[in-house]
């Protein structure tokens, strides 16, 4: 579940019209995937090459899914 300091993954944000947002617009990624997005919240993309020195104070969330 730990993040490493060379997985990360290049990516590109953009809003998009969503009826349940409040305002009526949702930030969402410009290749979203239906796993982007869970509970209210966007989730921060990993790679999971496991590349490069841990990071222990950050989380790979995409790590920890693989887990469960």
């Amino acid at each position: 579940m730990t993040a490493y300091k060379d997985e990360g993954v290049a990516y590109q944000r953009t809003v998009c019209p969503d009826a349940e947002a409040t305002d009526g617009m949702r930030l969402t990624y410009t290749d979203a995937t239906a796993h982007n997005s869970m509970f209210g919240a966007q989730w921060h993309r990993h790679g999971l090459s496991r590349a490069g020195r841990p990071l222990r104070k950050l989380v790979n969330t995409a790590g920890t899914w693989r887990i469960v």
